[in-house]
């Protein structure tokens, strides 16, 4: 038989669940060409050598290839010029659990994707609610069994609490980020929201399209503002200390991938300053490759949830599941969603921290460029475990 269901929610879904997620690439799925997992010591180009010249000349938010966020970051811009130079342009920003003196365009970017997800995240809590409603009557006529109806209402109303909360959580994060980019482009709020509001109902999850990167060459901290200005000081060539690869290392200790030569004829702090930098950029890297990794299990967690409430929407079960089991399947397949909104958001913010530790010029680095092939956790939202009625483990959004 066919189940009713809330199917203008479950359409709501299918483009941030579909069969192609917005998710950066990881080497989980690499035989479907859908994630990547690439090593730039010995990757080959896979563009087009023209192609990936062009994109040596773009601005790095451009690979987020989200054209609210580039009409944003070019308000900003114009922001400041009007100013005259009288505000900085950078900020202390708490990003990923770490403070960061941000430049203006980073600080655009944060503020965007956090106030996006937490609106996608509101439109996610919104349909469970919807289906809260529809379980609670259902509930409801359960009168012949007593003791299934009062555990069923109360693992409901803890879900539903929760909810509730989360939603309230939700929209004071996403009304400050919007606040905060107000203040950066220097738009009043109405005209910030005729700018972004069709991006804030896209159901699109944030993507910052490139290879995660597993070595990059450690000339790239020629970029950074540090080193730069230690071998100023020291009237010093840094490229002695330059000559190796950094690969992802979360360690705290040590020099990681790119190595000082003994013999290197470098003062003592410019080797401390790029010993730290290559600690910084193999920490953020290790977090990218945590988080892609992270965000690829959700996505198929979630896409096995949108298949098997599919499953039971045409009927095709064979074991005749009932409404109340198409709700509690549907909204584990909400509870999904959100985690894959979550982890979307965190792997894009750390894309921005990855591209901060390498001081970013403002284009894409050479390394990073991809082919067709990122808030802080307690920012984006947690989820903690229930058990709901009839023994099935349940959990909630919050």
């Amino acid at each position: 038989m066919k189940i009713p269901v809330p199917f203008l929610a479950l359409l709501c879904l299918s483009m941030t669940i579909g069969a192609e997620a917005n998710l950066a690439t990881s080497h989980m799925r690499r035989a479907s060409g859908a994630f990547m997992h690439v090593s730039a010591r010995n990757a080959t180009a896979p563009a087009d050598a023209a192609v990936r010249a062009n994109a040596s000349t773009q601005p790095w938010w451009h690979g987020f290839q989200d054209e609210a966020l580039d009409a944003l970051i070019t308000a900003a811009q114009q922001r400041t010029a009007r100013d005259g130079g009288a505000s900085s342009t950078t900020a202390n920003v708490r990003l990923m659990g770490e403070t960061l003196q941000l430049p203006l365009d980073m600080q655009v970017a944060a503020a965007y994707i956090t106030g996006r997800v937490d609106q996608l995240s509101l439109m996610l809590i919104d349909q469970a609610q919807v289906a809260f409603a529809r379980e609670d009557v259902l509930l409801a006529r359960r009168v012949r069994m007593p003791t299934l109806q009062a555990a069923g209402r109360r693992s409901l109303q803890l879900r539903m609490d929760a909810a509730a909360a989360a939603a309230r959580s939700h929209t004071t994060r996403r009304n400050d980020a919007l606040a905060l980019l107000a203040t950066l482009c220097g738009m009043q709020p109405p005209d910030l929201m005729a700018r972004i509001g069709p991006a804030l109902h896209d159901e699109k999850l944030p993507r910052f399209v490139a290879p995660v990167p597993h070595a990059l060459p450690a000339t790239l901290l020629l970029q950074r503002a540090d080193v730069a200005l230690a071998s100023a000081l020291y009237h010093l060539d840094p490229q002695p200390l330059l000559g190796g690869w950094i690969e992802p290392d979360e360690s705290t200790t040590g020099m990681d991938g790119a190595r000082a030569s003994a013999d290197a004829p470098v003062g003592e702090p410019l080797a401390q300053v790029i010993a730290r930098a290559q600690r910084e950029v193999a920490r953020a890297m290790a977090e990218v490759v945590r988080r892609n990794e992270t965000a690829a299990v959700l996505y198929e967690r979630a896409a096995a949830s949108r298949r098997s409430v599919e499953k039971l929407q045409t009927g095709s079960r064979t074991d005749g599941g009932s409404e109340l089991e198409l709700l509690e399947d549907y909204e584990q397949l909400l509870l999904h969603s959100q985690q894959l909104t979550s982890a979307s958001a965190d792997l894009a913010l750390t894309w921005i921290k990855l591209l901060y530790r390498l001081g970013n010029g403002g284009t894409l680095t050479a390394p990073l460029q991809g082919s067709n092939s990122s808030q802080p956790a307690d920012a984006a939202g947690t989820l903690r475990p229930m058990h709901g009625q009839a023994g099935r483990n349940r959990q909630h959004l919050v």
